[in-house]
């Protein structure tokens, strides 16, 4: 890479974000799944939704592919939803939305402990 050649944000200053409202339609068809897998490069977040069957096997149906921010966003949002979800029917069964955020603060917890050791050198400090 040219390192003279200037990038757009130094011609023409900072990037800034605008927020839009968006409205999104809902699909035509929906995809039921009850298992999902996922995983995570640098750039974004996949996920695989399957359906587990009575046989042990899982049959896959469709994946996504989001930025870090929306699924950050995907994760807040959800979280919301299973809230109100609990108000209207009942707590979840398996895994409440209490028990998800516990283990949300826990993992935070965990990193900024393991980021206080030097176990977790942010990537802006290590370049």
């Amino acid at each position: 890479m040219d390192t003279d050649t200037p990038l757009p944000e130094d011609q023409y200053g900072p990037a800034e974000a605008t927020r839009h409202e968006i409205k999104i339609p809902f699909p035509q068809t929906f995809i039921y799944a009850n298992c999902f897998a996922f995983s995570m490069s640098h750039m974004d977040i996949r996920i695989g939704f399957a359906e587990a069957m009575p046989d042990a096997h899982a049959e896959p149906k469709v994946g996504i592919v989001l930025p870090p921010e929306v699924a950050s966003q995907l994760a807040v949002t959800l979280l919301q939803q299973l809230a109100v979800f609990e108000a209207q029917f009942g707590q979840l069964r398996l895994f409440s939305v209490a028990k998800a955020r516990a283990a949300m603060t826990e993992v935070q917890t965990r990193l900024e402990a393991e980021a206080l050791r030097g176990d977790i050198v942010p990537k802006a400090a290590s370049e």
